[in-house]
């Protein structure tokens, strides 16, 4: 008698285990949680359809889709731990000139007109102002040029980072100085700033020059170099 209730309760512990074993191989929590993705062993589901964390049974990747993923897009965090997928840094990248020649009245700042693109990696520039869009706060490197027209006399510019209409920040100097006769003078500048997301970037001069002045070859180029 006592070697059959054994073997019942055995084949009962068994039964128990691998029943066990079954119904805890896939774990969902969330919206419709008694359906899981075959494929997935844990999933994390929000009420917004499509939106979820979940791990493969196979391969144990991690997948987060919370609306922001892409092809190529990093996970982020903000100040409050929450994530989120962004675009690489390294695609943040303009590079816009005008190799033509841009008269400036001595009116104080002026805004140097770029018209050929040669770098837009993440569409920042826009073509019909001149201007760049940053994208996201950060730590940007900015580099400036352009070059005055060969004229005798005294400089009095001033090549300028302009933020927002109307903060600007100087790359080079060049008030004062004695221009070298007979030849061009070239204006050229590099600064780092720290900018927030859609400031807008663009290159002027500050021209205190008695008349007006030509300048030819203006550059912008912009980096984001870290966040």
């Amino acid at each position: 008698m006592k070697t059959k209730q054994l073997l019942v309760s055995a084949l009962f512990a068994t039964t128990f285990l691998l029943s066990s074993s079954a119904l805890f191989a896939q774990v969902k929590i969330g919206t419709a949680s008694t359906t899981i993705d075959p494929a997935n062993n844990l999933e994390v589901q929000g009420s917004t359809a499509g939106r979820k964390v979940a791990i493969d049974k196979t391969t144990g990747k991690v997948t987060i889709a919370d609306g922001t993923q892409g092809n190529g897009k990093v996970l982020t965090s903000d100040a409050l731990g929450g994530a989120s997928w962004k675009a690489p840094v390294t695609d943040i990248f303009v590079d816009a000139i005008n190799p033509a020649n841009q008269i400036v009245d001595p009116t104080g700042y002026v805004k140097l007109t770029l018209n050929t693109v040669l770098s837009n990696a993440g569409g920042e520039f826009d073509l019909t102002t001149s201007e760049i869009t940053v994208p996201s706060a950060g730590y940007y490197l900015i580099n400036g040029g352009t070059t005055k027209m060969n004229t005798t006399g005294t400089l009095s510019i001033s090549l300028m980072v302009d933020i927002n209409n109307g903060a600007y920040r100087e790359l080079i100097d060049a008030i004062g100085e004695q221009e070298i006769i007979g030849g061009p003078v070239h204006l050229r500048g590099t600064t780092v700033l720290r900018l927030s997301a859609n400031d807008k970037i663009t290159i002027s001069v500050r021209n205190l020059s008695a008349m007006p002045t030509a300048f030819y070859g203006s550059r912008i180029k912009l980096i984001k170099m870290f966040n």
